[in-house]
């Protein structure tokens, strides 16, 4: 097994939406804290980069459950803005919550590992 140093980082917020365009853009304000993420140390786990615009492949619930599964590999969490309004990352933040993870909300939050 591969032991690593670094912590890993969920990346939870809205990812269904009512347009193309809102897709698109939930995954590129994804993308943008993955950035961040990886930039401050972090390895970091982005569901909205892994399974983007593959709807339909299998059941959504396939991939939320996945997602949960992921949440018990990280040890730490971030929320993108308006997480509340995804059904999905409320039950993903819940289970960060039961498993004591740190959960950030804002990038000003979000510790810089690499002491910069």
């Amino acid at each position: 097994m591969v032991k690593h140093n670094n912590p890993w980082l969920y990346i939870a917020g809205a990812y269904r939406a009512k347009s193309e365009w809102e897709l698109h853009r939930n995954i590129e304000n994804a993308r943008s804290a993955a950035i961040e993420g990886w930039k401050r140390g972090y390895y970091v786990f982005c569901p909205h980069l892994n399974s983007g615009h593959m709807g339909g492949v299998v059941d959504d619930s396939e991939f939320l459950k996945a997602g949960l599964d992921m949440v018990t590999k990280c040890q730490a969490m971030f929320m993108l803005p308006g997480w509340r309004l995804s059904e999905g990352s409320t039950k993903e933040r819940e289970l960060a919550k039961m498993l004591d993870l740190p959960i950030y909300y804002s990038l000003d939050e979000l510790p810089n590992l690499r002491g910069e």
